[in-house]
């Protein structure tokens, strides 16, 4: 389960439709940044433009406590299992994009894992 990424420059190569403009938004990021659910940051689209998104589903949730308002939260993770459901099926069908990520991480036992095999 990713829970965050980094944007930064590693090297690697653009997708051959993306438009010019989109590839000066990309290469204008300096230095790294971690994103991590519900924070905006660059994505391709299908037509190759570069769009600032944020990551996650909004998504009210009961709360268990009688007369409590309910709980907003961000869902960012799915099982393939669970893709044909209510929140995930038109986003994986017809909202897919491509996310600019120099790497990615888990929490855990406690710490950020970083899942970049290159830094040694």
């Amino acid at each position: 389960m990713c829970t965050a990424y980094e944007l930064g420059k590693r090297g690697g190569s653009f997708p051959d439709h993306l438009n010019s403009e989109s590839v000066d938004i990309l290469v204008a990021i300096s230095g790294t940044l971690l994103i991590r659910p519900a924070i905006p940051a660059p994505v391709i689209v299908a037509d190759g433009t570069a769009r600032t998104m944020r990551w996650g589903f909004r998504r009210s949730f009961a709360r268990k406590i009688k007369g409590k308002d309910p709980v907003m939260r961000t869902i960012v993770n799915s099982r393939e299992d669970k893709l044909d459901g209510r929140t995930w099926k038109k986003a994986f069908t017809e909202n897919r994009c491509l996310i600019p990520a120099a790497s990615f991480f888990e929490w855990v036992e406690g710490k950020w894992r970083d899942h970049d095999d290159s830094r040694g």
